[in-house]
């Protein structure tokens, strides 16, 4: 497999936030000495989208209120988004 990537299914635990780390073990580079391999370090990184549709936005606001965060605040929905998912 010399310089093809492979791909890997990484499993991840509900509240996986931005900036956490996930072993897969045995998924790295092999080892030098040709048994087995090391393990693959996954850096999570969330994007928050800059613009959001009327529809997306209304969805937003309905799962902010289910976290029961209050309309009353005077950050944007795409902040407090932000804000939860600890960008």
């Amino acid at each position: 497999m010399d310089g093809v990537l492979e791909e890997h299914e990484v499993e991840h635990t509900t509240g996986t936030q931005h900036g956490d780390t996930i072993r897969v073990r045995g998924g790295g580079m092999p080892h030098l000495n040709g048994s087995g391999r090391g393990d693959l370090i996954v850096h999570i990184g969330v994007t928050v989208p800059k613009k959001l549709t009327k529809r997306q936005r209304e969805l937003l606001e309905e799962l902010a209120a289910e976290f029961g965060e209050s309309h009353a605040e005077h950050k944007s929905v795409t902040q407090k988004l932000k804000d939860w998912l600890g960008g």
